[in-house]
């Protein structure tokens, strides 16, 4: 007999019928319709002995492109509460433009995934003689998962973000119990790590403005959470069908 449990259904598999929300989902409702965007899980399962309590903790790591650091992406962020850690947001604000990975981890893990994503970056691109001329800030953000995990145990270390980096895929994200929600509580309930993808219409800019991709025509409120205001608004009638994930 298998003690294997089945895979769990998402809620538009259970309820196909159930419309949720106003846009239509992309291909496989998950981050990674957004084309370049890869992305790898990692759980840090142990218990007694090996460590003195419990550790559920994990990484998420998101690369917004494949070559990130030299094919930087526009960003921008929603503050929801006061609270999280979230490193490398005034580089956002001050440009508007990322050039590293998105890491979700521990409360006590951004030091050690901060240091894993230069660990990366400075074997991949430090130039001919070994020098890093260049400049990278880290996007690290994090939640405290310490009620359901030893998180003093500091089972994260920066070569679980290397090889996370590496192992980046276009699959799927794997949900629930994964990644940076692996020991996640919300609201007194088991929470995890979640990924969807809407189609949202839009306009393409003409060539003289510089920017290629169709950024034009969102709603405006649509632009203050997902651009931060990068684009300017338009009231032009949405035509092609553009992917965003989260």
């Amino acid at each position: 007999m298998s003690n294997s449990s089945p895979k769990r259904a998402r809620v538009r598999e259970v309820l196909p019928k159930l419309k949720i929300g106003r846009y239509q989902p992309g291909p496989t409702n998950s981050l990674t319709d957004v084309p370049g965007v890869l992305v790898h899980t990692q759980s840090i399962i142990r218990d007694p002995p090996a460590s003195t309590w419990e550790v559920r903790t994990g990484i998420t790591t998101i690369l917004p492109r494949k070559d990130f650091f030299n094919q930087g992406c526009y960003a921008g962020y929603f503050r929801f509460n006061g609270s999280g850690e979230m490193t490398g947001v005034h580089w956002l604000d001050e440009t508007g433009l990322l050039n590293t990975p998105i890491i979700i981890t521990n409360s006590f893990a951004v030091g050690a995934t901060y240091t894993g994503v230069y660990e990366y970056c400075i074997q991949k691109y430090r130039n001919s003689k070994g020098i890093c001329d260049w400049f990278l800030l880290p996007l690290i953000a994090e939640t405290f998962d310490g009620i359901m995990s030893d998180i003093g145990a500091l089972a994260v270390k920066s070569e679980d973000v290397v090889r996370g980096i590496e192992q980046a895929s276009t699959d799927p994200v794997k949900e629930g119990n994964t990644g940076g929600g692996t020991g996640m509580l919300c609201q007194g309930f088991k929470g995890g790590t979640g990924s969807s993808s809407r189609l949202i219409q839009g306009l393409e800019l003409d060539e003289g403005s510089g920017i290629k991709k169709p950024l034009d025509g969102f709603r405006e409120d649509i632009l203050d959470v997902i651009l931060g205001g990068v684009v300017q608004h338009s009231n032009q009638i949405p035509t092609h069908n553009l992917i965003f994930g989260g």
